[in-house]
């Protein structure tokens, strides 16, 4: 019997040649470990960073300050219309729409650097596909032409095709209903 004893407790996991008695191992009582807890706090507290720290400045975490951002897929665009009315300031036909799109994305992230906020890429629906625009949006005479100013006065814009435009077009920035 004490064979078969010993074959299924090595089964087990427990040892024949293990002695019976229970372990000893080493351990902090808990009220030591209590106290040291509390005296590691307190010292922390009743110091408050008055050794190696300045006290006048600010703790906690601090981030920068950008504007909120919004919920969505990676690499998706607003091109949603803001209003009815707009200035076409840029058009990307003849080349690739996955180009075209990129273009205008990039311009009317500038546009917005520049404090046009109602700078939008804008797809307008077509059979063979979209043509990609950026629209800067306004909802009224007042806002057009206040729009109208600050586009005439950008310098050094990044993208051809809207110096192309600017340059070429008499009547620029050429406005027109958004569907």
């Amino acid at each position: 019997m004490p064979f078969v004893r010993s074959l299924v407790a090595s089964w087990f996991g427990r040892s024949s040649w293990r002695s019976e008695r229970p372990s000893r191992f080493a351990a902090v009582p808990g009220w030591m470990a209590l106290v040291g807890v509390a005296v590691a706090f307190g010292g922390g507290y009743l110091a408050g960073g008055r050794f190696g720290g300045n006290p006048q400045s600010e703790a906690g975490l601090h981030m920068k300050q950008q504007p909120a951002a919004k919920p969505g897929f990676v690499g998706e665009v607003d091109s949603k219309p803001l209003a009815k009315d707009a200035f076409i300031v840029a058009a990307y036909d003849g080349i690739q729409p996955a180009d075209a799109k990129v273009r205008a994305v990039a311009l009317a992230e500038f546009l917005q650097r520049e404090g046009l906020t109602t700078a939008r890429p804008y797809e307008f629906p077509l059979e063979k596909g979209g043509l990609w625009m950026v629209a800067v949006y306004y909802r009224n005479d007042q806002e057009m032409q206040g729009l109208k100013n600050r586009l005439l006065k950008l310098e050094d814009v990044p993208d051809a095709n809207f110096v192309f435009r600017r340059k070429q077009e008499k009547e620029w920035p050429v406005s027109a209903a958004i569907r």
